[in-house]
C-alpha cells in the first residue's frame, strides 16, 4: 500500500519496448540504478515494464545503444493529473465560478410560503405584507431569518393574536410560515339540568361538583337513574331553606360489566385451489391498467391473487409504473371440521372486535372472564369484561322536578302560617 502511494505521488510511466536486445536493455537499466517493476514479456521481441516518470529520460541512451525502440503507453500518477488540469484552466475556472455562484445564491431567501389551517386567520395577502414589513422577502440573507427567529416570531403572534400556533421554518431557499388560529371552547349549556346513570353499574366514588348528591358507594344503579339532582338546598335569612335548581355537574365513577356470548361453528366451508387458472399480466401507469398478456380460461368461482412489481417510482405515487401479475384459479368449497383450539381463537378474535366497538376509550379495564364449551357442533364462547369508567350522564331538568321543587318551597314558605294557625286554635 505504502509502495502504491509512493508511486501514485512520482508518477509512473506504462512503457512498451520493442527489440532484439532486450536482456541487455534491462541490464543496462538495472546498472544505472533505475527501478523498474511489472515486468512482464507478452509477445517475443516486446517487453511491458513500468518506470517512474522522472526516470524516463535516462533510458534514452540505453534504447539507442541495445537498438531498441521504447513507447509510452499509459501515464498515470498526481504530477500528470494536475498537467491535464492545468491545460484545461477555463473550463475549471468556469466550474469554480458556477460553484461559487450556487454557493452565493444559496445564502439568500428566495420564496416565502404561507400556510393557514384556519378560515378565522386574515387571508396570505394580509400575511405576505407583515412579513414583508417584519423583514422575511425574498431576496434577504438566510443568516438574518436565523439570526432573527425569536423576533419575528414575537412580531407575527402580536400582529397575528387570533392565531393559536406561528411557526416559521428555513428549508433551503424557501421560508415556510405556517399559522394555526385558536379554536373556541365549545357552546356551554345553560339551564338547571340532573345527572343520570348513563348504564348499569355498581357505584364506587361520587364526586359532586354542583348540585345534591343521591347516591353513594356501593349503590346499584340501573340505566336511568337520578344520580345527582339539579338542586341546591340554601339556607333563608329569615329561616328555613329554599331550593334553587341548578345544573349539577360531577362524576359518578362505577364498575360496570360487559358480556358477550359467541357460537363458533365447529364446521365450516374452506376453498380448495383447483388445477385450472388463469393468468393476466398487465401494466399500470397513474391510474390506468393495460392487460397485454393473458393464459388460460377459468369460469365460474375463483381465488383472486395479485402480485406487483414496479418498474418506474417516479417522484410521488401518480408516476408509479408497475407490472401486475393477477392469478385466477378455480376453486371448489369443501366442508370441514376445525378443532376446538381453532375455534377458541376465531371465538377470541371476533370477541375482541366487537369489545373495540363496545367499550368507551376512557374506560379502565379492571377484569376479564372467559368461558367456553363444546355444545353439539358448535363452541360456545363467553366472555365478561369488568370495567371502571364515568357513568354520569347530563339528562334534561324535566318540568315535572320543577314544579316539584316549588310546591316544596312554597310548603316550606307557609310553615310560619300553620304555626300560626296551631296558636289561634289554642
Amino acid at each position: 500500500m505504502y509502495r502504491w502511494l509512493l508511486d501514485f505521488y512520482h508518477g509512473y510511466l506504462v512503457v512498451m519496448v520493442q527489440g532484439k536486445r532486450l536482456e541487455e536493455f534491462l541490464n543496462r537499466a538495472v546498472a544505472k540504478g533505475i527501478y523498474l517493476w511489472g515486468i512482464r514479456r507478452p509477445a517475443p521481441g516486446r517487453l511491458l515494464f513500468r518506470v517512474r516518470g522522472k526516470d524516463f529520460s535516462l533510458l534514452r541512451s540505453s534504447f539507442r545503444r541495445c537498438g531498441c525502440r521504447g513507447k509510452i503507453l499509459h501515464r498515470s500518477g498526481l504530477p500528470f493529473i494536475l498537467r491535464r488540469l492545468l491545460r484545461n484552466k477555463g473550463r475549471w475556472l468556469g466550474l469554480a465560478f458556477f460553484i461559487a455562484a450556487v454557493q452565493v445564491l444559496a445564502s439568500f431567501v428566495w420564496v416565502v410560503g404561507v400556510a393557514v389551517e384556519d378560515g378565522e386567520l386574515p387571508g396570505h395577502p394580509q400575511i405576505r405584507d407583515e412579513l414583508r414589513e417584519i423583514g422575511v422577502r425574498p431576496g434577504v440573507l438566510r443568516g438574518r431569518i436565523e439570526k432573527d427567529y425569536e423576533r419575528i416570531l414575537e412580531e407575527l403572534a402580536i400582529a397575528f393574536p387570533e392565531a393559536a400556533w406561528i411557526d416559521v421554518k428555513l428549508r433551503g431557499v424557501v421560508v415556510l410560515v405556517t399559522m394555526v388560529g385558536k379554536t373556541p371552547p365549545p357552546a356551554r349549556e345553560e339551564g338547571p339540568a340532573d345527572i343520570v346513570a348513563a348504564k348499569e353499574g355498581l357505584v364506587s366514588e361520587v364526586i359532586v361538583l354542583e348540585g345534591t348528591p343521591l347516591v353513594k358507594a356501593g349503590d346499584m344503579v340501573s340505566r336511568g337513574d337520578l344520580l345527582i339532582l339539579g338542586e341546591k338546598v340554601l339556607p333563608r335569612r329569615e329561616g328555613g331553606f329554599i331550593s334553587q335548581p341548578v345544573r349539577a355537574e360531577g362524576i359518578v365513577k362505577a364498575r360496570v360489566w360487559y358480556e358477550r356470548k359467541i357460537e363458533e361453528p365447529l364446521e365450516i366451508w374452506r376453498p380448495v385451489r383447483g388445477n385450472r387458472e388463469t393468468v393476466v399480466f398487465s401494466l399500470r401507469w397513474r391510474d390506468r391498467v393495460f392487460p397485454f398478456y393473458r393464459r388460460g380460461r377459468i369460469s365460474g368461482k375463483v381465488l383472486w391473487e395479485r402480485h406487483t412489481k414496479s418498474v418506474c417510482r417516479g417522484r410521488n405515487q401518480m408516476n408509479l409504473v408497475e407490472v401486475i401479475k393477477d392469478i385466477y384459479s378455480e376453486v371448489s368449497w369443501m366442508k370441514v371440521r376445525i378443532s376446538p383450539e381453532e375455534a377458541l381463537v376465531r371465538a377470541r378474535r371476533e370477541a375482541a372486535s366487537e369489545f373495540s366497538f363496545l367499550l368507551p376509550e376512557t374506560a379502565a379495564i379492571k377484569n376479564r372472564r372467559e368461558e367456553w364449551e363444546i355444545s353439539g357442533d358448535f363452541l360456545v364462547y363467553r366472555l365478561v369484561v369488568e370495567t371502571l369508567e364515568d357513568i354520569a350522564q347530563t339528562a334534561a331538568f324535566t318540568r315535572e322536578k320543577q314544579e316539584h321543587g316549588q310546591s316544596r318551597d312554597q310548603n316550606r314558605e307557609r310553615t310560619p302560617g300553620d304555626g300560626d294557625r296551631q296558636a289561634v286554635c289554642i
